[in-house]
């Protein structure tokens, strides 16, 4: 299980790898966040998958379409938030993270 805090008044960026998941070669093809419309009180402003590859400060690098990148803002304080990702690859692998938020005031 994956926590992170989030103040209430922020506006923060996540990243989830999913390149493991799609494999060598391959990248994701489709992203639904929060699919079940789960969510109350706190917005996704944007989300998107990386354009180019990246590397990591450790020096490891992701290839193109295999990084999520999520930016939250809001939320009620004290409340913990289940943020879900699913992803389908080129290869119509289907696999859901979620991203659980609690919001906090920093």
């Amino acid at each position: 299980m994956h926590i992170v805090e989030q103040d209430k008044n922020a506006v923060s960026n996540y990243w989830l790898d999913y390149s493991v998941v799609v494999g060598a070669g391959l990248t994701v093809d489709s992203v639904a966040l929060d699919p079940d419309g789960a969510l109350a009180g706190i917005t996704v402003v944007s989300k998107g998958l990386n354009p180019s590859e990246l590397t990591d400060s450790s020096g490891n690098t992701y290839p193109v379409g295999t990084v999520l990148g999520v930016c939250i803002q809001g939320g009620t304080l004290g409340e913990r938030y289940a943020l879900l990702s699913r992803v389908t690859s080129e290869s119509a692998e289907i696999d859901d993270r979620t991203l659980f938020i609690d919001i906090v005031d920093k």
